[in-house]
């Protein structure tokens, strides 16, 4: 049984002030509003969007970027710490992270709804300042960390996805003006494989494995699944980033099969982590998660 007492009250610690995380949460929530609106605004040009910048691209962004990963960030630099035992090095950055990703996100946003490159450079070079600095702290937190070699490793391949998806993000906001990328559209695809399955994906996997365990006051999940399961995520990514970008069907659909197994290696560990939990009645929170 893990220790999830000690694990527990240990943690406290090493939270970061309430104030750190909740800039992201709340930039998240009006971005899930102004999301809703968008979509509503561009629903006549959603049904013919292919790509290229104006109000579908804004809309989808408002999610990708607004939603999914100002959620992340937030919910990774208050997670990261607990589940690797190791405090963040400073706060500093964190907070020098958010002035930089959330304005240049908005003004991202904004320039590709009005199709103006200047504005979507800007905010791409601010937004990608911000990743860097929280990809920079990811990695000193996953560096220090000793234990947990599951956890780490999907964190690692958490921030590769994040280093890959903000280089192709800022190229493909330069190539609006410059027009330097051979195939703009493989390398949006690949920007959103990156971002959907390689960052998002890899970093709410990882915190599966030991958040799950502990919040159900269970057994850690069975390493060696664990990492047939963990090879099997990664490789999925990286199959469908290069085919991806190489406009490769095979490996595409290589990456959709060997994607479903890290699922299912995934899903079985899960359940039988809370099966085998001491704590039955986890409440609404856990039937949400069950869910998801």
């Amino acid at each position: 049984m893990i220790g999830a007492s000690g694990f527990l009250g240990t943690a406290k610690s090493r939270l970061l002030p309430a104030s750190v995380p909740f800039r992201f949460f709340v930039a998240a929530a009006v971005c899930h509003v102004l999301l809703w609106g968008a979509v509503l605004f561009a629903a006549d040009d959603f049904p013919r969007f292919r790509g290229g910048a104006g109000p579908s691209l804004a809309a989808v962004h408002l999610l990708t970027l607004g939603v999914l990963t100002f959620t992340a960030v937030g919910a990774a630099v208050q997670l990261l710490p607990v589940a690797t035992t190791k405090p963040l090095a400073a706060v500093w950055p964190i907070r020098l992270a958010s002035w930089l990703l959330i304005p240049g996100a908005m003004v991202l946003i904004a320039g590709m709804a009005i199709v103006d490159s200047a504005w979507m450079i800007g905010g791409a070079a601010a937004s990608t300042l911000g990743l860097l600095l929280f990809a920079a702290l990811l990695a000193d937190n996953l560096r220090r960390a000793g234990s947990m070699r599951v956890v780490r490793a999907y964190g690692w391949a958490a921030f590769a996805s994040l280093i890959a998806l903000v280089a192709l993000g800022l190229a493909l906001s330069l190539d609006d003006r410059f027009g330097f990328l051979i195939d703009h559209a493989a390398a949006a695809r690949a920007h959103m494989i990156l971002g959907g399955f390689g960052f998002m994906g890899m970093l709410a996997l990882g915190f599966s494995h030991v958040l799950i365990p502990m919040f159900a006051l269970s057994n850690a999940p069975d390493q060696r699944t664990a990492w047939f399961g963990f090879g099997a995520a990664a490789a999925a990514v990286a199959l469908g980033t290069i085919g991806a970008l190489r406009d490769v069907p095979a490996l595409q659909t290589a990456a959709c099969v060997v994607g479903a197994v890290a699922v299912g290696l995934h899903l079985g560990l899960m359940r039988v982590a809370l099966a085998g939990g001491m704590r039955k009645r986890l409440g609404l929170s856990f039937v949400l998660i069950r869910f998801s």
